[in-house]
C-alpha cells in the first residue's frame, strides 16, 4: 500500500527554525490573525464499506492508492489487489457518481500479462467531468515494468497503454493531474541504459498522449543516480508543475518542473534548503499560483517541512509558522496541499512531538499568507498508540476542506480518521465510521466534489488481510 508512514522518533531538544543553506535564515511567515467562527453542522459520514465487486477479483488481499472526484461529481480511484494463485499484484479501477460507487475491475490490458512473476498497480488517478484518467506501472516479468496510463470516458475504461517512448524503459508513472477532459499530464521515473533512474513527464493534448519528456539539465545535476516526479497538478491545459526529488553527493534534492502553455521549462532547484530535501506534494489552482511543500533540515540536522508558491518561479521558501515548535521530536513533513484559490489552501502532514509520538497536523494559506500549524482537532486524543499521519486533504471550495489520514489506538491497530473544516472552522477528527481495523497499514485518501460531499478509498486489516473499503459524506 503506497502510502507515508514515519516511525516515531526519541526526543531532541534544540530545535532550530532555519532550513537556509549555510545557516542563512529561512524567511518565516507570519501567523494569520482570525476571529472564532461560530460552529457549524458538519458534513455526514456514512458507514464504510468493503470495494464493491472486490470480492470476485480476489479472496486476500486489496488495497485503494488514490482517490479522485471532479466537480461534476464523477469520481475515480485505483489499487492494487494480490491474485489468488500466485500473489502477484494486479490493478483494478472502479468509477462512482456523487460518492456512489461501481464494482471494481481489473485494469483493462492486464488480463492474461501480469502472471508468472508479472504486475500492475495503480498508483494515481485524476478525474475531470465525464473523464478519468489511472496510471502506474505494468509488468509482463518481475524487472520490465512500464508506465502506463488508462482513460475512462463514455462510461468505459481504455486499455492500459505504455507512455509513448518509454515502451523499452522499465518505468513508472506516479502522479497524473487532468484539469479538462482529455487534457492530462503524467510525472515519474525511467530507467535510462547507464541504469540511472531519471525523471519525466508527459502530456495529454485533446485526447492524444504526446512523448514522454526529460526536464532540462536533470540529467546532468542527477549525479546519484535517482531522480523522480512524486506530485503532479496542472491550473489549466499545458500549464503544470510536477514536484519530487535528484540526487547527488549531498544526498536527495528537492526539485520541481514548471509548464507554461504547453512548453515545459528546465527543471528548478529549490534554493535556500539544506539537503536532504525532497518537493513532496503541491496543488495548482486554476485561478493562479501554485504551492509546493516539502522536507528539508534545520541547522540542528532535524526534518522540518517547507512550503513556497510558484507562478513564472519559485518563492523563497518559508517554514510552515508553529510547526518547528510543535516538532520537538524532530521529523516532520507535509503530506498533502489543496488549494481551491491561488493563495488559500490547506496542507497537512507529521510532526514529532517531544515525547517521539508521531502526531498529525493541518495549516491553513489566507490570501497568501500561511497561518499557524496545529494537529488535527480531537486527533490527539484518538492516538493512544503515537503514530498518526494526514494522507490526503481535498478542499473543493475556499474554507471548505476534508482531510483523511490514520492513527493508532491503545491496542497498537491503525484506524482511519477523518475530519471536516467548513466555512473556515475544523470539526474534531473522528474514526471513520463502520469496521475497525485489526491490524497495521490502515489508512484512506478523500476527494470532493463540493463542500460537504466527498468520498473516500482505504484499507483496513480484517480477518488478517488488508481489505479495501469506500465510504461516502453527504452535506447537511
Amino acid at each position: 500500500m503506497r502510502r507515508t508512514r514515519i516511525a516515531a522518533l526519541a526526543c531532541a531538544a534544540g530545535i532550530s527554525a532555519s532550513l537556509a543553506l549555510s545557516g542563512a535564515p529561512l524567511a518565516t511567515a507570519q501567523p494569520t490573525a482570525g476571529t472564532p467562527k461560530p460552529a457549524v453542522v458538519l458534513g455526514h459520514w456514512g458507514n464504510a464499506i468493503p470495494m464493491p465487486g472486490a470480492t470476485a477479483l480476489t479472496k486476500v488481499t486489496t488495497w485503494i492508492n488514490a482517490v479522485s472526484c471532479a466537480p461534476s461529481g464523477d469520481c475515480a480511484l485505483g489499487g492494487e489487489y494480490s491474485d489468488d494463485t500466485l500473489g502477484d499484484g494486479q490493478a483494478f479501477v472502479a468509477t462512482a457518481q456523487n460518492g456512489t460507487w461501481g464494482n471494481a475491475v481489473k485494469l483493462p490490458g492486464t488480463v492474461g500479462v501480469t502472471t508468472n512473476g508479472g504486475h500492475s498497480e495503480v498508483n494515481a488517478v485524476s478525474c475531470a467531468t465525464a473523464y478519468c484518467v489511472a496510471a502506474g506501472e505494468l509488468a509482463t516479468g518481475p524487472i520490465n515494468a512500464r508506465a502506463f496510463v488508462s482513460v475512462w470516458r463514455r462510461g468505459v475504461w481504455g486499455q492500459a497503454t505504455i507512455i509513448p517512448g518509454l515502451e523499452t524503459a522499465v518505468s513508472q508513472v506516479m502522479a497524473v493531474s487532468c484539469p479538462t477532459p482529455g487534457n492530462c499530464t503524467v510525472g515519474g521515473w525511467y530507467q535510462q541504459p547507464t541504469r540511472a533512474l531519471q525523471a519525466f513527464v508527459a502530456d495529454e493534448v485533446n485526447g492524444t498522449w504526446g512523448h514522454y519528456q526529460d526536464l532540462g539539465e536533470l540529467a546532468r545535476i542527477n549525479t546519484g543516480g535517482l531522480a523522480e516526479i512524486d506530485s503532479m497538478s496542472c491550473g489549466s491545459p499545458g500549464n503544470c508543475v510536477g514536484a519530487g526529488y535528484y540526487t547527488n553527493s549531498s544526498g536527495r534534492q528537492a526539485f520541481f518542473g514548471h509548464e507554461i502553455s504547453g512548453s515545459w521549462f528546465p527543471a528548478q532547484i529549490v534554493l535556500h534548503i539544506v539537503p536532504p530535501s525532497t518537493a513532496t506534494t503541491q496543488s495548482c489552482p486554476a485561478s493562479g499560483a501554485c504551492a509546493i511543500l516539502g522536507t528539508s533540515q534545520d541547522a540542528s540536522g532535524h526534518t522540518q517541512a517547507f512550503t513556497a508558491s510558484v507562478l513564472t518561479g519559485i518563492s523563497q521558501p518559508i517554514a510552515i509558522p508553529n510547526l518547528v515548535a510543535l516538532n520537538a521530536g524532530g521529523n516532520a513533513g507535509p503530506t498533502s496541499v489543496s488549494c481551491a484559490s491561488a493563495g488559500n489552501c490547506v496542507a497537512g502532514g507529521y510532526y514529532t512531538d517531544m515525547t517521539g509520538a508521531q502526531d498529525a497536523f493541518v495549516a491553513e494559506e489566507k490570501g497568501g499568507t500561511w497561518g499557524n500549524a496545529m494537529p488535527v482537532p480531537g486527533s490527539i486524543a484518538l492516538n493512544a498508540g503515537g503514530v498518526a499521519n494526514v494522507q490526503n486533504i481535498s478542499c473543493p471550495s475556499t474554507g471548505n476542506c476534508a482531510v483523511s489520514g490514520f492513527y493508532t489506538d491503545a491496542n497498537g491497530n491503525e484506524q482511519i480518521f477523518v475530519a471536516d473544516e467548513v466555512n473556515g472552522t475544523w470539526g474534531d477528527a473522528t474514526r471513520l465510521p463502520g469496521p475497525a481495523s485489526t491490524g497495521n497499514n490502515s489508512g484512506a485518501h478523500v476527494a470532493c466534489w463540493s463542500a460537504g460531499n466527498c468520498t473516500a478509498g482505504g484499507a483496513i486489516i480484517t480477518s488478517g488481510h488488508l481489505q479495501a473499503l469506500v465510504a461516502t459524506e453527504t452535506s447537511g
